[in-house]
């Protein structure tokens, strides 16, 4: 059963994955109703390493309210 998993999963993959002389493949069923990014948005992308945060809040019985941030490096 696993493997019938595994192989399903691993054929749903391969459908999405654009052949090598696709130049503009099409978006997958669920990012085709998204908006394309403008040719400005394009033209202005920065690429490269790049940091967001994110803030946290929690509150544990134990500990009561927490406060703190959560940084990720792309």
């Amino acid at each position: 059963m696993i493997a019938a998993t595994i192989l399903t999963f691993s054929g749903a993959a391969r459908a999405d994955t654009p052949r090598p002389g696709d130049q503009n493949p099409e978006p997958p069923a669920v990012a085709s109703r998204k908006q394309r990014m403008t040719a400005r948005d394009s033209a202005e992308k920065r690429e490269g390493t790049y940091v967001t945060g994110v803030p946290l809040v929690g509150s544990d019985p134990d500990t009561g309210f927490g406060f703190g941030a959560v940084a990720y490096l792309f």
